[in-house]
């Protein structure tokens, strides 16, 4: 049978009310997870509006939540934790509709959420509108899905995961998005789908073995880099409409197939499909 913990009613509410370090007229509550006999966590955030800073913690704590905000704002942050069969689940919630135009001092709000290293963890961060700053460097990562909004999202990966990632799942709307360093995730299977937005795509770090790529653009601009030791598979899906700028050292296979002169001889590849509508794509060596 599981456990459940609210934690805005147990005692791992640090701190409610003005501590230092935060702007006049601002709030910060502190809430912090204390540790457990857990052997893996899952993770889900989904806030509404607002600047979201995640990284790995520094303490023994399993997550630690930092959230900042107007004084005269009245919005109550919702976080859960709950342990079932040796799997921790962790809840951090807006429960509010976000709007992109009504920003009013929401713009103001910030959070900073650090999550431990010890276990695997199964990731779903979900961001409307705002800012996020995701450092997934030396976190385990089992699975992760991103979805974003009217967002500007920057995340990295500057450590090989330890543990194999399933999948990563990145979906980007009305947005501005770039990942760097993203072989380091250590991932089988990535799936990225953007709208009408600006997208830089960095598979930089170690490639461990064969992974999989699909990238799917609607109206807008994607960058993809590809360091020149990753030995690599493009398959491009032609489109009167959409844009393709492939760099030179790519070599022609077939209609719409380029490899880099290493893919056929290695044992560690990157094969990657793109799909573009109205938008366009660009293949850079770094």
């Amino acid at each position: 049978m599981g456990q459940y913990h609210s934690v805005q009613f147990i005692a791992v509410v640090l701190a409610v009310g003005l501590l230092s370090g935060t702007s006049p007229g601002q709030e910060m509550l502190r809430r912090e997870i204390s540790g457990s006999a857990i052997k893996e966590l899952n993770v889900s955030i989904d806030l509404s509006f607002g600047h979201a800073t995640l990284k790995r913690g520094t303490t023994k704590a399993i997550a630690v939540v930092e959230y900042t905000k107007p004084e005269e704002d009245d919005y109550k942050l919702d976080v859960d934790y709950s342990v079932n069969e040796e799997v921790g689940s962790l809840v951090i919630r807006s429960e509010e509709e976000s709007s992109f135009w009504d920003r009013s001092d929401k713009e103001h709000r910030e959070w900073i959420i650090e999550l431990t290293d010890r276990v695997p963890l199964s990731l779903s961060f979900k961001l409307g509108a705002g800012e996020g700053e995701l450092d997934l460097t030396g976190l385990q990562l089992h699975d992760i899905k991103i979805s974003t909004g009217a967002s500007a999202v920057r995340l990295t990966c500057d450590e090989p995961n330890r543990i194999r990632a399933n999948t990563i799942d990145i979906e980007s709307g009305v947005s501005k998005l770039t990942a760097r360093n993203l072989c380091n995730t250590n991932f089988r299977r990535m799936r990225f789908s953007g709208g009408v937005g600006t997208y830089v795509l960095d598979y930089g770090g170690r490639l461990i073995t064969d992974a999989e790529v699909t990238i799917e653009v609607g109206l807008g601009a994607v960058t993809v880099y590809l360091p020149e030791d990753v030995p690599t598979r493009i398959k491009h899906d032609d489109s009167w409409f959409s844009s393709f700028d492939l760099d030179h050292d790519f070599l022609k296979k077939s209609k719409g197939v380029y490899e880099s002169a290493a893919f056929g001889f290695s044992t560690k590849r990157l094969v990657i499909a793109i799909e573009s509508g109205l938008g366009s794509v660009k293949v850079r060596r770094r």
